[in-house]
């Protein structure tokens, strides 16, 4: 009869973690993620690691900046774990680490549900979620920001790496302006397929089988494709079957 309690508490222990777990994903994204955060927590601890989407060649020697903003920043992140964490962090788009060099603090992207900045002097409020909870079947892991007008678009950052161009005239001292920059790319997901944001406007409303009403859409409304708050609007409106 002890048995059978005990049985029943860790049962009854399960259903709520497994609740507490899918309400939390829904709060962090606004809706339900493509995946809970029991599967995303297995994609993780069980040692299905994914690579992140940078790669810089390794002879680098100059100093290049690796974080979306150069200054520590007020954060709320949430953790696999199911812990809230408050502090001064940096988001580092190269490891896709959040990391707190004033307490020594560090967050792979592999411990973390989502993360956010709050508005904080003249910026305004961002949030980032994992990417498995957007794209399950993607080759990256890492960290995507939301859209607030869909939870269908995110923006995804990296770094490239430039090659300058090099003086090839005789007795001239050669140089290169060799750079990293930071890019962002916007990503869709159409029926469950994660689509890039295509570069011309018109490949982008070909994605559409109503493309004619979408462009007077968004005539109407003077909407951008290179806005992702305006493509937010465009896919919501797709979605909503208008």
């Amino acid at each position: 009869m002890y048995d059978k309690y005990i049985m029943h508490k860790l049962i009854l222990l399960f259903v709520l973690l497994n609740i507490g777990w899918t309400a939390l994903a829904q709060g962090i994204d606004g809706a339900a993620g493509s995946i809970d955060m029991k599967t995303l927590n297995d994609i993780y601890y069980d040692k299905k690691y994914f690579s992140v989407r940078t790669s810089l060649p390794e002879d680098i020697t100059f100093d290049f900046q690796k974080h979306l903003f150069d200054d520590e920043r007020p954060t709320v992140l949430y953790t696999l774990d199911g812990d809230t964490v408050t502090g001064n962090f940096k988001y580092n788009i190269l490891e896709e680490i959040l990391e707190s060099e004033r307490d020594g603090k560090f967050y792979p992207y592999n411990t973390v549900v989502a993360f956010k900045f709050p508005k904080y002097n003249d910026q305004e409020e961002i949030s980032f979620i994992n990417l498995k909870l957007f794209d399950k079947e993607g080759p990256f892991g890492g960290f995507v920001q939301n859209v607030s007008t869909s939870p269908d678009v995110k923006i995804r950052y990296y770094l490239v790496f430039k090659k300058g161009k090099e003086s090839t005239l005789p007795y001239a001292k050669t140089t290169s302006d060799d750079r990293v920059e930071i890019k962002s790319e916007i990503l869709m997901n159409l029926d469950g397929k994660i689509t890039p944001m295509p570069e011309r406007k018109n490949d982008f409303f070909d994605l559409f089988p109503n493309s004619e009403e979408l462009k007077k859409y968004a005539k109407k409304n003077k909407l951008k494709t290179t806005e992702p708050e305006d493509i937010g609007k465009m896919v919501a409106w797709v979605k909503s079957g208008k």
